[in-house]
């Protein structure tokens, strides 16, 4: 985890040369180093309780919730959320102003796309090149907030059948304001639920640039399923993978 600091790596005041500050000739030493090692102690008291204003929602919290194709992971005593599919979902209610994702990236060959919006905002891209991301930067304005993540695509051309998986996003969980209440953060169940069997086309693969289905040019969140699911008012998931088909007096059908 990142640390947390003032961004100092040493001393946090810069001390003068020799001893024309700390020991000066009218007498004036105590108190100057009384200020220098106060503002000093101050420091380190601030930083420790930096360090201390974040806590790990962990994947596996009832507080979280996942629509589409999520499967639990254990790996080295860590608890993991998976899933290999573009659109699959999560969802967290929270109080506080920063939020940030934390990811498994050993193992995982591709760089998947998240997108990520806040209280039904502008949704914001994300690649998932490293442990953890800061969602919001400049932080959220105070108070509660609903935070909504989509799988935009991954990797069609890696290994995403059989373990261990090249081409997945392994989510950890997330890291809140320390203190920041959660609460219950599934769909309404007012919403008919509508899946999405299919294959390339339905996971959104090339609709952004059809000479290539890489993963910046994937993604699901504008393929007909999702489009559709939004229009209708439903919580939505689409199951789909590439070159997919139903095999019927050997003839192929797509």
């Amino acid at each position: 985890m990142e640390q947390f600091g003032i961004g100092h790596s040493g001393a946090c005041w810069p001390l003068a040369r020799d001893n024309e500050t700390l020991n000066p000739s009218d007498g004036t030493e105590p108190m100057t180093r009384n200020l220098v090692w106060s503002f000093l102690m101050f420091c380190r008291l601030q930083t420790t309780a930096l360090r201390a204003e974040v806590v790990h929602v962990l994947a596996t919290d009832s507080a979280i919730s996942f629509v589409g194709r999520w499967g639990p992971v254990e790996k080295g005593g860590q608890s993991s959320m998976v899933t290999v599919n573009g659109s699959s979902q999560i969802y967290l209610n929270f109080t506080g102003q920063n939020v940030s994702g934390l990811f498994d990236l050993d193992g995982i060959d591709c760089l998947e796309q998240v997108d990520v919006r806040v209280d039904g905002g502008a949704w914001s891209l994300f690649t998932i090149d490293r442990p953890r991301i800061q969602f919001f930067p400049t932080g959220l304005t105070r108070g509660r907030h609903r935070l909504e993540v989509a799988v935009k695509a991954v990797d069609s051309k890696a290994g995403r059948w059989l373990l261990p998986l090249r081409s997945a996003v392994v989510f950890r969980g997330f890291e809140i304001d320390s203190g920041a209440p959660l609460e219950d953060s599934s769909p309404s169940k007012r919403r008919p639920v509508l899946q999405f069997v299919g294959d390339s086309i339905t996971q959104g693969d090339g609709i952004l640039r059809p000479s290539s289905a890489a993963v910046m040019n994937s993604d699901a969140l504008a393929s007909y399923a999702w489009l559709a699911g939004e229009a209708l008012g439903t919580t939505h998931a689409q199951i789909a993978f590439a070159g997919q088909g139903v095999m019927e007096l050997h003839r192929v059908r797509c």
